[in-house]
């Protein structure tokens, strides 16, 4: 996740994320994986970032993980 990016996301990486290491995609992965719990922010954000990345064509990796 784009260190820009995180800022919209922080209290909730700080909860769910601590310990993931920010490379490679595993942000957002931790952060699907608890989006039930999420912030309404953070929810939003990871919706329009997944959505994007469709748009592009895959949604393997997170925006600007490649």
């Amino acid at each position: 996740m784009p260190k820009s990016d995180r800022g919209m996301c922080k209290a909730d990486i700080e909860k769910f994320c601590k310990d993931i290491k920010p490379d490679g995609g595993r942000l957002w992965a931790c952060l699907k994986n608890n989006t039930d719990q999420l912030s309404k922010e953070c929810k939003d954000h990871v919706a329009k970032a997944r959505e994007k990345t469709r748009q592009h064509g895959s949604d393997h990796s997170a925006p600007g993980e490649e």
